[in-house]
């Protein structure tokens, strides 16, 4: 069953008819709520809601120049919108809120939920995850395909594609959260503890680059699971967000070792 946030994203697609998000540039829908949309440079904030008496502002940062960031930091603020009008005068979201997914009852991880079903539908998007095996490769068709952020589209890959991999965000050499689908073998992450020396996103933190394949790696060096076989190995391969001074690493499962 949808959560709270997706349903009434889906709700707001078919009131509007929608059946494919890039049909419409996502501004139409702000307007059709009968809200103001306004750009402009904005520090410490990359999208804001202002709440009045009976519509709203939406603000969205004119420095960013990724436009599928863009687009999905509009859907975020359409999602307080839409959720969140009665709770809050004004929504000024940040960097951190759009890194915010998974932490349960958090407006922000909400509001990017919403953002998530309104422009990857889950069944639109199951069916392409389909298409192929995954790869980063993939991932990076799959946004190009959904006019989506590497990141927000990473998430939504571990949680509806059928491929057990993880994805785990780190930043500033710490490790800042994970995401992982349901069939991935490992559950206990290293969630805010140093990026490991022997991983290859902690080549990121020493040089500035990745390498441009999947490279082996012991899963010790990112779980702590227990009951791994120890001649288990997983493959990592990771993309860089340079602008943030991150890293995703995708994991999974090295096959027939």
């Amino acid at each position: 069953m949808l959560s709270k946030p997706s349903q009434a994203a889906v709700k707001l697609l078919q009131d509007y008819s929608i059946t494919d998000p890039n049909e419409i540039p996502i501004e139409d829908l702000i307007y059709g709520e009968g809200c103001v949309f306004d750009e402009k440079s904005m520090k410490g904030a990359d999208g804001r809601i202002i709440f009045g008496k009976k519509n709203a502002i939406i603000t969205v940062n004119s420095d960013i120049r990724n436009k599928n960031k863009r687009r999905f930091v509009i859907a975020h603020e359409i999602g307080h919108l839409k959720l969140h009008r009665n709770l809050a005068r004004f929504f000024n979201c940040d960097e951190k809120a759009f890194l915010e997914w998974h932490k349960v009852g958090s407006h922000e991880s909400e509001a990017n939920e919403f953002a998530a079903e309104l422009l990857m539908p889950t069944e639109l998007f199951r069916a392409q995850a389909l298409t192929a095996k995954f790869s980063l490769n993939h991932i990076l068709n799959l946004s190009k395909t959904f006019n989506t952020s590497i990141t927000s589209t990473a998430i939504r890959y571990t949680d509806l594609g059928n491929y057990p991999v993880a994805l785990i965000y780190s930043q500033n050499g710490k490790i800042k959260w994970y995401s992982r689908n349901k069939g991935f073998i490992c559950q206990f992450f290293k969630v805010k503890e140093d990026v490991p020396k022997n991983s290859v996103a902690s080549t990121f933190f020493k040089t500035g680059d990745v390498p441009e394949k999947p490279t082996l790696v012991l899963p010790l060096v990112w779980f702590k699971d227990f009951n791994l076989r120890t001649d288990q190995y997983f493959y990592e391969q990771c993309f860089k967000i340079t602008s943030q001074n991150a890293v995703l690493s995708f994991v999974w499962v090295c096959e027939g070792f």
